[in-house]
């Protein structure tokens, strides 16, 4: 779909895009005409406050991570003391 300017086509896509629009006139005596796209933004605009419970999630998932690194490293040193 193309949703575009059509002045700024070159020649052989406006051709393409008036024998389509006369095809469809043809078959279903309808043209439609698409506005274009709006862009929405990905971040919320207003909503960037963090809260306590964000803050309480990150700090959570970090102590998590770094309790996994030390149990690691136990073990590792663990390993090691079996084998020498």
């Amino acid at each position: 779909v193309f949703r575009g300017d059509k002045s700024k086509l070159n020649d052989f896509a406006k051709n393409k895009l008036a024998e389509l629009e006369s095809s469809s006139r043809e078959q279903v005596n309808y043209i439609p005409e698409y506005k274009p796209k709006k862009k929405k933004s990905r971040v919320q605009k207003g909503n960037s406050k963090i809260n306590y419970k964000d803050k309480l999630i990150s700090y959570a998932v970090g102590g998590i991570l770094i309790l996994l690194l030390i149990s690691m490293l136990i073990g590792l040193v663990t390993m090691f003391g079996w084998f020498f």
